[in-house]
């Protein structure tokens, strides 16, 4: 069970034993590929993840983000 997880999820296919075709393999890069993209599963992993809990909360962060933004030196 251990290898089959380390290639389905980790795309680890260099000793692969149940994905042998390129299909196969392909399909596990694909699936790796995309969590590394994903911008949620990086800011969540590195605890960097900031919910806006209410409408107040995101008006205050969209009103203070373009005050900062129309400053002028």
């Amino acid at each position: 069970m251990n290898q089959f997880m380390k290639e389905y999820n980790d795309a680890d296919t260099q000793h692969a034993v149940f994905h042998l075709n390129a299909k196969e393999r392909k399909i596990c890069n694909d699936r790796n590929n995309s969590r590394n993209r994903c911008w949620y599963t990086e800011e969540a992993a590195q605890n960097r993840l900031n919910l806006i809990e209410n409408d107040q909360e995101m008006e205050r962060l969209i009103y203070d983000n373009d005050a900062d933004d129309t400053e002028v030196d």
